[in-house]
């Protein structure tokens, strides 16, 4: 949901995420109507299941991806209660966005450093609105051979360019402090020797909630598979801190992992086929015994569905450099979690399932891009594969349609703020689709 500052007009954006015969992760704006009606559960599911029975989805529908406010909640159960009762489909999931969950808990973590936070923001603001300071700094930073960042304030809402502000402040920490020197205006919020080790440990905590943010908030490779690995990670992460020696945030890590494993019951349900199904990782995530068992049971209660091979797709590249950096690092984490404990292994059965078995039985391979994977293994696993090719296009976050609305904001503005809705729908649908080459010919 997104209301215009400029006219107060309220949209509901879709945005359609799948793989397509190339093994091309694909998505684009569906439909993005005027919602004229309160924000409730019930409203927001009709709306969305007119949407797909517009363009014949419905029934296609496997997952519904939304941020975590109470009404995307509701909706989210609503529409598959109905379609569990109406189509007979229980196959049909909402995900929470795992970038708004990593959000709530760095925002709880951060308000307990909250007045050195304050402080930082406040001297930010102060240089970024004189050209004086500004300038000043600059100079002090090519003196010290330091890059100059320019000083840039947070979103408070945003826990991430809370991140980036300190982060830019830290790295320019010594030409900053030259010059409060000389200005009593903004030497009062420079922070103290302790606040420092204060934030500096804050800034470690988050680290890993950072790159996991990033990774997590792509729409051009795979990321619903990645969340169990990267949540397992930063969970780790945090246990390593609380209560060691000489660290000042105990308390925040442990904030920051009560609101984590608050959300885990969900998050761990809800990622269970899509991470098998994941080449890197497979069973590599779940204990022995029940865990791997409800992994496996959560790819056999669907299994049977997927019947039909797809033809041969061809070859693709995938630029896969920086999502192999990060997972690098989280790698490092799951490694200090396992602490050289045995991998699973699956016992052969028989009879349908043995596309399963063979599939467990292949080594993983950390440095492999998922669809590339699937794309070279499909006619050897093709009830998988195509079961693959559902799964690991569902989205982990809703960051592409929070990105659509971004082109909305950009659309309706203060000198086109009489747009009609229907002609923004317009608009903003033609303008993605056409950027997506929806509707051209294929040859």
């Amino acid at each position: 949901m997104w209301t215009s500052t400029c006219n107060n007009d309220a949209f509901l954006g879709l945005t359609i995420h799948y793989i397509d015969n190339n093994w091309n992760l694909k998505n684009f704006l569906l439909d993005i109507i005027s919602f004229t009606t309160r924000h409730t559960g019930n409203n927001i599911a009709n709306a969305i299941k007119s949407v797909l029975t517009e363009f014949n989805l419905l029934e296609k529908t496997l997952a519904l991806t939304t941020d975590n406010e109470s009404a995307m909640v509701v909706c989210g159960r609503i529409i598959a209660e109905e379609l569990t009762r109406e189509l007979n489909d229980q196959s049909f999931r909402h995900y929470r966005c795992s970038a708004h969950i990593l959000n709530l808990a760095a925002q709880q973590g951060i308000k307990i450093i909250d007045d050195e936070v304050v402080k930082i923001r406040e001297l930010m603001k102060k240089i970024k609105h004189s050209t004086l300071r500004c300038d000043r700094l600059r100079e002090l930073c090519s003196i010290e051979n330091l890059t100059y960042y320019k000083p840039q304030l947070d979103v408070e809402t945003r826990w991430n360019s809370t991140y980036y502000m300190i982060v830019k402040f830290q790295k320019m920490l010594r030409p900053i402090e030259m010059l409060a020197a000389t200005d009593q205006d903004i030497k009062k919020f420079v922070p103290d020797a302790q606040g420092w080790i204060k934030i500096n440990d804050t800034l470690t905590l988050l680290e890993p909630l950072e790159k996991a943010t990033v990774l997590l908030s792509a729409s051009s490779y795979p990321t619903i598979s990645d969340v169990r690995f990267l949540f397992l990670g930063i969970q780790q992460h945090l246990n390593d801190y609380i209560g060691k020696e000489g660290f000042s945030q105990s308390e925040v890590a442990s904030s920051i992992l009560q609101k984590i494993d608050q959300y885990w019951e969900v998050v761990d349900s809800s990622t269970l086929a899509s991470t098998v199904l994941d080449p890197r990782t497979k069973l590599t995530l779940f204990s022995t015994g029940e865990e791997s068992t409800n992994a496996i049971n959560a790819v056999k209660r669907r299994f049977s569905e997927y019947h039909t091979p797809m033809s041969q797709p061809a070859v693709i590249n995938h630029d896969n450099g920086e999502v192999a950096s990060t997972r690098d690092y989280f790698h490092q984490l799951k490694r200090r979690r396992l602490n050289n404990s045995t991998l699973n292994i699956t016992r052969p059965s028989s009879g349908i399932y043995e596309e399963i078995d063979r599939y467990l039985a292949l080594p993983c391979d950390d440095n492999v891009a998922p669809l590339l994977w699937w794309q070279a293994h499909f006619r050897e696993f093709p009830a998988l594969g195509a079961m693959a090719r559902d799964y690991l296009s569902i989205q982990a976050t809703s960051v592409a349609c929070e990105q659509a609305f971004s082109v909305a904001s950009n659309t309706i503005t203060r000198t086109r703020n009489r747009l009609q809705p229907d002609t923004s729908r317009a608009l903003l649908c033609s303008k993605s689709w056409l950027e997506k080459g929806i509707g051209e010919k294929r040859n």
